[in-house]
């Protein structure tokens, strides 16, 4: 695995990889299991255009769509 091969100490995950909870917790404990050190997991997700992790747990707007509906209480919630 490339994890110990190349002595990872992170790992990005992207959209593709995480199709449903069950999928992610596995293959992120499997990638643990082959490390050195403790993985530092990350997932760059930003909500709009950038939602990596939207298959887990579904759609959450970006900046751009929040300010467009001009709601100002949505911009605090979020």
């Amino acid at each position: 695995m490339m994890v110990d091969q190349l002595h990872a100490a992170g790992v990005i995950m992207y959209a593709f990889q995480m199709q449903t909870f069950q999928q992610t917790r596995h293959d992120i404990l499997e990638a643990q299991k082959h490390a050195t050190i403790p993985l530092l997991i990350a997932a760059d997700e930003e909500g709009g255009f950038v939602e990596r992790v939207q298959n887990i747990f579904g759609h959450h707007p970006g900046a751009l769509e929040i300010y467009d509906t001009g709601n100002v209480n949505l911009a605090t919630q979020a």
